[in-house]
């Protein structure tokens, strides 16, 4: 009997053992992996740092050349509009002109 518990205890010996350095590989697993993430992290940061500034700048340029297409596009309005209204005046003052020496002269 005595015999069987001492192959018992044994076994339960190296079990203990086995469990142990299941343990420690697990923590060494444990710790390389936190590091593994955090070095993700870190990486994963800096890229989307990186991506951040080319977009705001992507931004403002875009933003730059639709100011300067807006006004460009303002003075070609104002330009049209004084043509159009010149074009307009130089053909109805001489049409009231006419029709007033008209009735001035008949009379």
């Amino acid at each position: 009997m005595e015999e069987r518990i001492a192959r018992i205890e044994g076994f339960l010996e190296q079990v203990n053992e086995r469990v142990k350095g299941v343990e420690n590989e697990f923590g060494i697993f444990r710790d390389e992996t936190g590091r593994e993430i955090s070095s993700l992290r870190e990486e994963t940061g800096r890229k989307l740092d990186s991506l951040r500034e080319e977009t705001n700048g992507r931004i403002d340029s875009l933003r730059e050349e639709m100011v300067r297409n807006v006004s460009l596009l303002r003075q070609q309005v104002e330009s049209n509009f004084r043509w159009t209204v010149g074009i307009l005046l130089s053909t109805i003052i001489p049409m009231w002109v006419t029709i007033i020496l008209a009735i001035l002269l008949r009379g």
